[in-house]
């Protein structure tokens, strides 16, 4: 969880560390052909149409793509497309994990930004913008979240400090590159939101009651600098507030009363994406990690909210 712009630093350079060089495509040219012979006879229009390829059915669903996260790394199962797409972040490693998505410009690569970071920026630059992703879950847990990806180039890491050394997990080479490629586009509608929530700056506005059972959650920004909306099952008994208290004590008394169960990660604003649930009876606690400009986070700023499921 992105707590300060240092910690954003360090992650950032950690990637530039494992990131690779893209390949370069060169393409190459041929002679001409010869002009057939009278023994060899020229393709016909009927012979060509017969070895043509089937043009691909049209999907009846949106694009699923599975992100297996482990200590400290991401293994993908799909590719992601253009357009709609359902992506469903699994924990099998022994600490907590998200998968932020950043988008980059045409060209750039996570090296560029490290590079840019490490010469003094403590903010992302233009070409590189907060896309989402799946939240925060802890170990053994999975979640769901549905996205419209846009062609181009992308980084999926995970900026959660390690619990022994607190050091960013992408600095442990927790981070993948990719690209969505312009074609084909997944046109398929995703989910429609049956829960709306809100960020701003620094607020959650959502209903105080949801119905138990399958739930979508969207998540929209509404505010003028990047949110992310993380959700924490709160234990029985248990408030946001006491959440806040235990991961925040200087010595903790034992773990935090609650598990990371997803949401949305940090998302530009005007932007929404949708957290797919299947939402058991409970409290749940909203948080938002990302800093502001001074540093401060915002749950410390008031971006904290709860939820009753019943």
């Amino acid at each position: 969880m992105l707590s300060s712009r240092s910690r954003l630093r360090r992650a950032l350079l950690g990637a530039a560390a494992v990131t690779t060089a893209m390949a370069l495509t060169v393409a190459c040219s041929s002679e001409d052909e010869p002009e057939p012979t009278p023994t060899e006879a020229a393709p016909t229009i009927a012979a060509t149409a017969a070895t043509a390829e089937p043009t691909p059915a049209a999907p009846t669903e949106p694009n699923a793509v599975g992100v297996t996260a482990t200590d400290f790394a991401f293994t993908l199962n799909g590719t992601f497309a253009a357009g709609s797409n359902l992506i469903t972040l699994t924990n099998n490693g022994q600490q907590t994990h998200h998968g932020q998505l950043i988008a980059l410009s045409e060209g750039k690569t996570a090296a560029d930004l490290a590079a840019l970071i490490a010469a003094g920026e403590e903010t992302l630059p233009e070409w590189a913008v907060y896309a989402g992703g799946p939240s925060a879950v802890d170990p053994g847990q999975s979640t769901t979240l549905a996205a419209e990806l846009e062609a181009g180039a992308y980084v999926l890491l995970c900026f959660i400090p390690d619990i022994a050394d607190g050091v960013p997990h992408v600095a442990k080479g927790m981070v993948t590159s990719f690209e969505v490629a312009a074609e084909p586009v997944n046109t398929v509608a995703l989910p429609a939101g049956t829960v709306q929530v809100a960020g701003g700056d620094y607020l959650f506005e959502a209903p105080e009651t949801v119905p138990a059972g399958e739930a979508v959650v969207a998540f929209t920004n509404d505010g003028e600098e990047a949110h992310e909306m993380a959700v924490v099952r709160l234990n029985d008994g248990a408030t946001v507030e006491d959440y806040l208290g235990a991961i925040t004590a200087e010595t903790p008394t034992g773990p935090p009363p609650g598990v990371f169960v997803g949401g949305v990660q940090g998302i530009v604003p005007g932007a929404t994406q949708s957290w797919v649930v299947d939402l058991e009876a409970g409290s749940y606690g909203l948080l938002c990690f990302f800093a502001n400009a001074e540093g401060v986070p915002h749950f410390a700023l008031g971006m904290v909210g709860q939820l009753t499921v019943e």
